[in-house]
């Protein structure tokens, strides 16, 4: 053990905003077209693309993407800084070297290394909960306010919402800050969990996609893609 204190690398923050803004860029559509589809039915999901599209053009797609495109960047950040810090921290506790990323960096691992990357992903998880719910609230709120008049009928709302921070305040003067918070315990188990396994996943499936004994300081964008899609 060095002593050194661990500090949460700028490196890790500058990944998971990138990450984070560039798979909500892409996924947001598909989002609200399932969001949608759990909120009215059995509705087939090609139509519910194609309603989409014919009421309210492309931009219905993206419909309450503003406040996780504000802030995907900030949870991503999060997630990265937690969970490095984290798995220095229990590096350090175990008088390992501090600073390992990969379980095929630089030689064998110690014995709980796996361990430790998943606890630390755990703990990534779990610190983003607290901001994820009510972005997560705000934009399933969004994503339901569909163009069809047909379909209007089948969601329960006394009137759409003109924006995210319009949506935000209209659920806290109706149920409090509380109700700015529902679903937290179901994603602080999703979370947290999950998390945990994702990060476990990717840094595994780097390794495996490379030479047995790693001595490089960053793996290619080719592998991290190939891992980030198996996580």
């Amino acid at each position: 053990m060095t002593g050194e204190v661990p500090t949460i690398s700028a490196c890790d923050f500058a990944a998971g905003w990138a990450s984070g803004i560039c798979g909500l860029v892409v996924g947001h559509p598909l989002d609200t077209i399932k969001v949608r589809q759990q909120i009215l039915g059995k509705i087939n999901p090609l139509k519910i693309a194609i309603s989409t599209f014919k009421h309210e053009g492309i931009v219905g797609f993206y419909k309450g993407m503003m406040f996780p495109l504000l802030t995907a960047g900030t949870l991503n950040s999060i997630f990265f800084g937690i969970y490095g810090n984290t798995l220095r921290v229990l590096q350090a506790a175990r008088n390992e070297p501090v600073g390992r990323k990969l379980c095929c960096e630089g030689g064998p691992a110690y014995p709980n290394y796996h361990w430790d990357v998943y606890y630390a992903g755990c703990a990534g998880g779990a610190a983003t909960v607290l901001l994820s719910t009510p972005i997560e609230l705000v934009k399933t709120q969004l994503q339901s306010q569909v163009g069809d008049k047909k379909l209007k009928g089948v969601i329960l709302r006394a009137r759409d919402y003109t924006g995210p921070w319009d949506c935000l305040r209209d659920i806290y003067r109706s149920d409090g800050l509380r109700g700015c918070f529902r679903g937290l315990i179901p994603m602080l188990w999703r979370d947290t969990y999950s998390f945990g396994l994702y990060i476990l996943t990717y840094e595994h499936v780097i390794c495996l996609l490379r030479d047995p004994v790693y001595h490089g300081p960053d793996s290619s964008v080719f592998y991290q893609v190939l891992a980030g899609s198996a996580a």
